[in-house]
């Protein structure tokens, strides 16, 4: 899996409530894995009214690559393919921090916490 190498032209404000369309409440990837883009940018643009449209695209891009990465990553915690341990989750949440920067440690904790929900059944 490649690094991002692109800068985000999403707000914090817009990245916050993206994040939260996924890994808030009820915690489910549902909403972007049913939804298209055009579908959830007005869900973004009510919970971030300041945002720009592209900010807001953006924004939902980049959780949707977090969505993506943290249920491969879950997957091959659960199955132990990169050792056992803390150290091992706390690499694998700073991996996600460098992959794919612009949100808090707390929210790839949260992110992490929630693909191995997701990843269970």
């Amino acid at each position: 899996m490649e690094a991002s190498t692109q800068h985000s032209c999403a707000s914090a404000e817009t990245r916050k409530a993206a994040l939260k369309l996924g890994f808030g409440e009820p915690l489910s990837p549902l909403a972007y894995e049913s939804k298209t883009d055009e579908q959830l940018l007005p869900e973004i643009q009510a919970l971030a009214p300041a945002a720009s449209r592209e900010q807001c695209l953006e924004a939902i891009a980049m959780v949707r690559r977090l969505c993506a990465l943290v249920c491969a990553y879950a997957d091959i915690y659960r199955k132990g393919g990169r050792g056992e341990g803390e150290s091992v989750r706390a690499a694998i949440i700073e991996e996600l921090a460098r992959r794919i920067p612009g949100f808090s440690h707390a929210d790839y904790e949260a992110a992490f916490n929630a693909g191995l929900i997701w990843t269970a059944f």
